[in-house]
């Protein structure tokens, strides 16, 4: 059913929320230019960032803050972790539906500073998601 049903509903939410070739490119534009403002506050805050060890230095100070959570929520949407926690994210899945293009700017994201602050924030910080039911 779900075959049948999708591609009416993806039509529908994509008038609704004026998803198109224009916005889409601004967004780009938009999520570039927060993950270079707080790249360049990592960088000054001389954080260091280590796959092994984790984060030494948070947005705010020496411990994790709503800005860090905050920030880390946001940019999972667009980095998709390892451990994001809903199974319809797995990025296994999502490689299958999506365009090698968008993959390529996920990918871009991922090696700045702040996409590899998200991502230590969800391997060091954020406990392992339980298994829920899919549908």
């Amino acid at each position: 059913m779900l075959p049948v049903i999708f591609p009416i509903f993806r039509s529908m939410l994509r008038k609704a929320l004026s998803i198109n070739q224009e916005n889409a490119i601004l967004s780009v534009g938009i999520i570039n230019e927060c993950f270079d403002e707080v790249s360049r506050l990592l960088e000054v805050r001389n954080g260091k960032i280590d796959q092994q060890e984790g984060i030494t230095k948070f947005l705010l100070g020496e411990s994790i803050t709503a800005a860090d959570i905050t920030f880390a929520s946001l940019g999972a949407i667009v980095l998709q972790p390892d451990n994001y926690g809903y199974p319809v994210t797995k990025e296994e899945i999502l490689r299958s539906q999506l365009s090698q293009e968008f993959w390529n700017l996920v990918d871009g994201w991922r090696a700045t500073r702040a996409g590899r602050f998200v991502l230590n924030l969800y391997k060091f910080h954020r406990p392992t998601p339980k298994p829920t039911l899919v549908f």
